[in-house]
């Protein structure tokens, strides 16, 4: 079993304002009636955008971008969490493509751009190597996803952000 294999709080998300949301309304090509949250942040999240009217639009699952990954060599589809469009307190317009992640599976960076792994465990059993090695691979991957969506919202004029739980306002 993964070390990341919780259970999350899953469901599906009817905005109070569909209008809003690109996922119902179709903006972005493709429209569906329902809105699936995978965990209870980004559900959170979801409520947040729906309520305010600074956020313009908004839309969950609705971005892909192209990443090769560090682990394997291989070209894979990141599904983006989130693309929103808000209107900041200046009058300025925004576009932004968000990821929900805990802070455990966010990569460190150093100074010159390399990841920052945990140390490895104590305890050298084949389970906990397992772990540490999955832990890694984590991060790996989520670099990789990460610097191919920053490329791609340089190239198209958004910003890009990831979002933990310190950032919603979750404590544990």
């Amino acid at each position: 079993m993964s070390i990341y294999g919780k259970s999350y709080t899953q469901g599906i998300y009817n905005p109070t304002k569909p209008e809003k949301c690109i996922n119902i309304n179709g903006a972005m090509g493709s429209k569906c009636n329902t809105i699936t949250y995978r965990s209870s942040w980004e559900l959170k999240f979801m409520k947040f955008c729906d309520k305010y009217d600074s956020i313009l639009e908004w839309g969950s699952e609705v971005l892909k971008v192209p990443y090769i990954s560090e682990v394997d060599g291989k070209q894979h589809t990141y599904i983006t969490d989130f693309y929103f469009v808000c209107k900041e307190k200046t009058g300025k317009i925004v576009k932004y493509i968000l990821e929900v992640k805990p802070k455990s599976q966010m990569p460190r960076l150093d100074e010159c751009g390399q990841i920052l792994y945990p140390d490895p465990p104590k305890v050298r059993s084949q389970r906990a190597l397992n772990a540490w090695q999955e832990r890694c691979n984590v991060l790996r991957v989520n670099n990789s996803k990460w610097q191919a969506a920053r490329r791609w919202c340089r190239e198209h004029g958004f910003v890009f952000k990831v979002l933990t739980e310190e950032e919603i306002g979750i404590n544990y």
